[in-house]
């Protein structure tokens, strides 16, 4: 960071997730007025102990945006500090959300730049 001072972090899911970031020299950002979205895919169940492996794209970016989709159908996220402490909050010693993919254009190239990181769990 001391060789890139105006760097700025403009992308992470959240502050407890693990997985990938994404920082820029310049950020430029509007935010407007429109309805926040995300997608979701159970890819698991797990009876015994009432969880449930999600697999979630968020379409629009805002501040706690899987955390409060996944706390409104019902499926807290394990591990989350903010929302639902009751439950979810004590099944695991961390957040669980890793940002496993992320695919961007290049500001200056346009070419699509994609980066993964494997869930850790």
């Amino acid at each position: 960071m001391q060789q890139y001072p105006t760097a700025t972090l403009i992308h992470r899911l959240d502050f407890g997730t693990s997985g990938l970031m994404l920082l820029a020299l310049q950020k430029t950002c509007v935010q407007s007025g429109k309805p926040v979205t995300s997608r979701y895919q159970v890819l698991n169940y797990d009876p015994d102990n009432n969880t449930s492996h999600v697999q979630f794209e968020p379409i629009t970016g805002r501040t706690h945006l899987l955390r409060l989709h996944s706390m409104a159908i019902g499926h807290p996220i394990i591990g989350c500090d903010l929302y639902d402490l009751k439950y979810s909050f004590f099944k695991a010693e961390r957040l669980m959300l890793h940002a496993m993919s992320l695919t961007f254009s290049h500001p200056k190239s346009n070419e699509i730049m994609h980066f993964s990181s494997p869930s850790p769990f």
